[in-house]
């Protein structure tokens, strides 16, 4: 690649995520003046009181944000934009505006590589910024690890494609920050290989291709389990919810055959 592509290159990645980011703060104008919000305060309050580092390998003193996941690199994001901007919200909310525009920037060149059409990639990443999960993302500051972890899975699906040693050497790694941002992209192996070539000695070679993936999978899973005394998740909280569900299910099974539904219309 010569100086001059590159430069063009530079430039055109510049100005379409200008372009995305102004996008989003056009949808969102009011984002800049919102406040704290959902687990913010949590999250802020374990940054000031807790050390971050101790934050990494101490369960005792991961497990004080209170919700049972292990998303490490939020804990840090968090505490990268409080350090930058103290407890300004409205610092928070400009990390997490450009944080969107460069995972849609991320989808706008995927879609372009996968169809090889701009114009449908135009649309498609369009059709995703105006999407009601983008609009939640872009105004609840703790799920901005969903936004980074997809950051993560778009560049290591990238750098696979390439097919060489260093680049799958550097997926593996990009997808190990993905997994430490949110544990929702631990899959990512399985559709790396389900995209490889269907003939029996490409599928081999991309499954020893993805032995590096698995093996920060192990680790990741690990680490949690020790960090969170168990898998973690919601399963403490689904039990109750699924029980309070079976109680409305009878409820209105026993509303409507007994006559009380009939009754009511009546």
């Amino acid at each position: 690649m010569n100086t001059h592509h590159l430069k063009s290159l530079l430039r055109n990645t510049a100005f379409h995520f200008v372009f995305l980011f102004i996008l989003i703060l056009g949808l969102h104008p009011n984002i800049l003046q919102a406040g704290w919000r959902f687990d913010d305060p949590e999250m802020l309050q374990f940054i000031v009181d807790e050390s971050i580092i101790d934050g990494l390998y101490k369960p005792e003193t991961w497990q004080k944000i209170g919700p049972p996941f292990f998303t490490p690199l939020l804990m840090l994001s968090y505490a990268v934009d409080y350090a930058i901007f103290g407890a300004e919200a409205w610092g928070f909310y400009l990390h997490q505006v450009a944080s969107l525009a460069l995972v849609l920037l991320l989808t706008y060149h995927l879609f372009a590589k996968i169809t090889g059409q701009w114009t449908w990639a135009a649309i498609g990443t369009l059709l995703c910024a105006i999407g009601i999960p983008t609009f939640v993302l872009a105004e609840q500051i703790m799920t901005r690890h969903y936004i980074e972890g997809l950051v993560w899975s778009i560049l290591s699906y990238n750098f696979y494609v390439k097919n060489n040693r260093t680049s799958t050497f550097i997926s593996a790694i990009l997808y190990f920050l993905a997994i430490l941002s949110k544990e929702v992209f631990i899959p990512l192996p399985l559709v790396l290989f389900i995209l490889s070539p269907r003939n029996l000695s490409s599928l081999l070679q991309s499954a020893q291709r993805l032995l590096p993936h698995i093996g920060l999978s192990a680790l990741y899973i690990s680490w949690r389990f020790y960090m969170l005394g168990g898998i973690g998740g919601y399963s403490k909280q689904i039990v109750p919810d699924l029980a309070k569900l079976i109680d409305f299910v009878t409820g209105i099974r026993y509303w409507i055959f007994s006559g009380d539904l009939l009754g009511w219309i009546g």
